[in-house]
């Protein structure tokens, strides 16, 4: 984690401790159930899962999985075709890698 620290540190023009407190305020947030948007780039949540029973795939025998919380990350559209061809297939979808996502009212 040192070294991504660094690197947006690096590359967003913040001193180390500047990028490691939005780091655990980023954090702090996702683990209080808070969505947290990051726009052109996702969106990061928790999503309970609930108790369930499977079975052990070596033996066959049921299982009981407790619930728990997960941590989900949904890719904004610009992102998404970013990596499904790059900025030139991004623009002739015509979505503007560089352009701001607008927040879609629930």
């Amino acid at each position: 984690m040192k070294s991504g620290i660094s690197r947006l540190a690096r590359q967003a023009g913040l001193t180390e401790n500047q990028a490691r407190t939005f780091i655990e305020c980023l954090t702090d947030a996702i683990r209080t159930g808070e969505r947290v948007y990051l726009w052109g780039f996702g969106i990061f949540y928790l999503h309970n899962s609930p108790a369930r029973r499977a079975r052990n795939p070596r033996t066959g025998e049921l299982i009981q999985i407790e619930a728990r919380n997960v941590l989900k990350f949904k890719a904004s559209p610009h992102l998404r075709a970013f990596f499904n061809g790059g900025p030139r297939k991004a623009k002739a979808k015509g979505i503007d890698p560089n352009q701001k996502t607008r927040r879609r009212s629930a």
